[in-house]
């Protein structure tokens, strides 16, 4: 804690916190992550990356220095779900741009719908946070999964 403009009468001092931007951030993300009954569509990405799309999210993070952060979503609720109802939640990849793709959620509680949701997730290279074109191998699954989708759609 500092105290500013201590100097000065009592009209004009404050006081003020600094924290770390960083540990605040890891801090916080660990917080809300751990909450139970609550549902973020970040885990449903990573998990999509890989299972559906066999890449590592951690891993073109780590070690090619490429993030998928949300630039965008909008979310329409049917219907309110009920505490200890389990919310399954669907992927489907709708469009892949030069250096985004937009991601469909379609959430249900035992085949009802329940939630519809759109993201637009943006490749940027995480050193300075500029977006940057989708990697061929990257585009290539995506172009793949994103036939697949259209066929079952």
């Amino acid at each position: 804690w500092r105290t500013l403009n201590a100097s000065k009468g009592p009209a004009v001092r404050a006081t003020r916190c600094q924290a770390d931007r960083v540990l605040y951030r890891g801090a916080i993300r660990r917080i809300v992550e751990s909450q139970p009954n609550l549902t973020l569509f970040q885990a449903a990405v990573e998990d999509w990356f890989t299972h559906c799309l066999g890449l590592n999210y951690a891993e073109q993070i780590l070690r090619h220095g490429i993030g998928f952060p949300t630039a965008r979503t909008e979310c329409d609720f049917m219907r309110p779900c009920r505490l200890g109802e389990v919310l399954e939640l669907r992927l489907v990849l709708e469009q892949v741009g030069r250096s985004s793709m937009t991601l469909r959620f379609d959430g249900s509680v035992h085949g009802e719908a329940r939630l519809r949701a759109r993201s637009v997730l943006v490749a940027i290279e995480m050193q300075h946070g500029r977006p940057q074109p989708i990697a061929s191998v990257l585009r290539e699954r995506l172009q793949a999964y994103l036939a697949l989708c259209e066929a079952h759609a």
